[in-house]
This record gives structure tokens, C-alpha cells and sequence, in this order.
């Protein structure tokens, strides 16, 4: 995996301040909990505070764009020029101030709090850990590297080797090492854990003995007892397959498709059109396209990829962000079918997105740049 370090700080505040903006903009307080506060950015001060779920100012403007979260549920990454001096740390609803100088920063971006979690990384030994909402410590700063929490759990890594990419020790990958899943008490759950972006944590099944289902991925806890979750990729290719191809009708499609379709227009670019309109107006040739993957000529990808809160910017899709206004890839990931063609000599690339929600994956993103 390959990182960026925390640096040109006060070259990212400007760009960050502008896509908060439009977070903000983009979501809106609707259906938010009673004590959840929502950030709003003062255009006088060029700061950022937050109000209650009815309207008060529950923190004056004060935060820099660094603080990228928009909703504050129970702790979240700050930060605050103070005499012409950035301060960052983490700030919990009781006022309490944590981790100074110790943000999780990967790409110029500080953690997001994932199940009343949040990572932080000691700048001494550059190892990782997580405060809980309260601000204490829940995991000591003991792993090279710490996934956020997903369903109770998380992955570790301890032991490898980093490596700087570019002389300005800007991005990093790490090698070797030893991962380990376990849980928010530290606790090892499952040693030399192969872990991969492509697993469901929230369809843990444990049992006395391994089972044999193609889409779970199966592994040998530390207690002898057998942990396995679903593999998205190897879930989406058994439905894709198994079931809307093996009866493609304009009915079935229906039924896989999101209540409305986002879709490229050469000239008017994005738009947006309900499942039954689009459906029926190009049920053909998404036909034509899909029914490719099941022949022996076809060239074809599938990969994870995350929904675009600029092109799908309603309060309906609210549930598939955090509280950063990032996608929950890891929950509710996007499958990306790429489909290529050839013609004269020329290459097409056609896009096929189905969203995987709490009612199965949906079609809900189309890009056809040709028939």
C-alpha cells in the first residue's frame, strides 16, 4: 500500500477549504441525529464551526480546512491557527483535546472517525493507534499501520519496512511484516491475516469448521474457530452471472437497477434519469454490452471504485458517505464492469457501476461511448 506523508500544509488548506464547501452544500442536516453537529464555513472569517441539530452555534468559526469533517458525531480531526501557528489534534464533543500534533494523515487527509474510532499516529515512533469517542487511548500506538474499525474489528500490521518514493518523503509504500485482525480491546483475533480491500467484515461468520462456499474467504482464528466473510468481487461475479445474465429481461434489469441511473452524455456530460425511463430507452444495447461477459471473446474488468458525491449529490446517498464525505467502499462498494471494444483500429471502454445495498447490487451508473 502507498501513503503520503503529512507535508505542504499550508498549500492544501485552499483546496481543502473549497471541497468542504461544496460537502457541506452537497448534505444537508436532513435525518440527522439529535446530537449530531454539522459544520458551516463563516465566508467573513474563512473558518469553520459547527451548529446542533437545530441551528446553534455550538462552536464559533475557528478551524481551518484541514478539519475536513462535516458532521461531528463524537471525535474528529481539527485544526486551528493559533498566533500564525497551525495546531492540529483531535477535538471530542466534551471539549476535550487529544493527540496534539498526532493526526492519522494519509495524502493530506487527517482519519475520520469510523464507529466511535478514530487513528492517530505517534510522531516519535511513528507507530499507529486509536482513541476511542472520549478521547482515550483504545489501541497503544504499537502498529505500523492501522485499518479504520469495520464491524468491531480492524487489521494491523507490525514488523515491515518503509520505503520513500520520492526524495521529498512524500509517499511511502510498506513491505514484510506481520498482519493481524483483532479487535477494539486489542485483542488478536486472527494472526498472519491476508487482508484485502475486496472483504465484506460486516458478513463475519464464525464456525467449529471451514466451510466451502465459493464467495467466503476463510481463515483460522487464534481460538481454533473458523472466521470467513464474504468477498465482494467473487459475490457480484456470482449474481452478475448466475442470475441477471442467465435471464436478461428488460424485468429483471429493472429489478437490478437503482431507482434512478446516472449516465454520460457527450453533450450535456453527466445526468441523471429514473431506472424506468432509462431502462427502457436503452435496454438493448446495456443488453448487447453485458451479454459480452459471458462469451469466450469478451474483454472485460471488474473493479471496486468509489461513488462520486459530486455527480450523485443528493441527501439519498447520504448513508453511503462518513462523516468526511468519504464513500464507505468498504461497506457499500461500487463494482465497475469495464467492458472493451475494438473498431477500426480505435479502442471503446464502456462503463457499467452497480452500487451494493442494503437490497443487493443496483445498476447505477452507466458510460456507453459506443453501440
Amino acid at each position: 500500500m502507498t501513503h503520503r506523508t503529512q507535508n505542504g500544509r499550508h498549500v492544501v488548506f485552499l483546496s481543502l477549504a473549497i471541497i468542504l464547501i461544496i460537502s457541506t452544500q452537497t448534505f444537508t442536516t436532513k435525518a440527522q441525529k439529535t446530537d449530531c453537529w454539522t459544520s458551516y464555513w463563516d465566508e467573513e472569517k474563512e473558518l469553520i464551526g459547527f451548529k446542533d441539530a437545530a441551528g446553534k452555534i455550538v462552536i464559533e468559526p475557528k478551524f481551518s480546512a484541514l478539519t475536513t469533517a462535516y458532521r461531528f458525531n463524537n471525535i474528529i480531526a481539527v485544526s486551528e491557527e493559533v498566533d500564525g501557528d497551525f495546531q492540529l489534534y483531535y477535538l471530542t464533543k466534551k471539549g476535550k483535546i487529544v493527540g496534539r500534533d498526532s493526526l492519522w494523515i494519509v495524502d493530506n487527509t487527517p482519519d475520520c472517525e469510523s464507529e466511535g474510532y478514530i487513528r492517530f499516529r505517534d510522531k516519535k515512533t511513528d507507530k499507529v493507534g486509536m482513541f476511542d469517542a472520549k478521547g482515550r487511548i483504545a489501541i497503544p500506538a504499537e502498529y505500523d499501520e492501522l485499518t479504520r474499525v469495520m464491524n468491531g474489528m480492524m487489521v494491523g500490521l507490525k514488523g515491515s519496512i518503509k520505503k520513500y518514493l520520492d526524495p521529498d518523503k512524500e509517499y511511502y509504500q510498506r513491505s514484510g511484516g506481520r498482519s493481524y485482525l483483532i479487535n477494539t480491546k486489542n485483542e488478536r483475533i486472527i494472526e498472519d491475516f491476508e487482508y484485502s480491500e475486496n472483504l465484506n467484515f460486516y458478513s463475519l461468520k464464525v464456525e467449529t469448521k471451514p466451510g466451502h462456499l465459493q464467495e467466503r474467504v476463510y481463515f483460522k482464528g487464534v481460538n481454533g474457530r473458523y472466521y470467513s466473510f464474504i468477498d465482494y468481487e467473487k459475490e457480484f461475479l456470482n449474481l452478475l452471472k448466475n442470475e441477471l445474465l442467465n435471464s436478461f429481461t428488460e424485468d429483471a434489469l429493472l429489478n437490478a437497477s437503482y431507482d434512478s441511473i446516472t449516465f454520460w452524455d457527450e453533450e450535456n456530460g453527466w445526468m441523471r434519469d429514473a431506472k424506468m425511463k432509462y431502462i427502457q430507452d436503452h435496454y438493448t444495447v446495456i443488453k448487447k454490452n453485458l451479454e459480452i461477459i459471458n462469451t469466450s471473446e469478451a474483454e472485460y474488468s471488474i473493479f471496486i471504485e468509489d461513488l462520486n458525491p459530486f455527480i450523485l449529490n443528493s441527501t439519498e446517498f447520504e448513508r453511503y458517505f462518513n462523516d468526511c464525505n468519504e464513500f464507505k467502499t468498504w461497506q457499500y462498494p461500487l463494482m465497475n464492469i469495464m467492458i472493451t471494444h475494438y473498431s477500426e483500429n480505435e479502442m471503446h471502454q464502456n462503463h457499467f457501476g452497480f452500487l451494493r445495498t442494503e437490497s443487493g447490487y443496483k445498476l447505477i451508473s452507466v458510460s456507453i461511448r459506443t453501440n
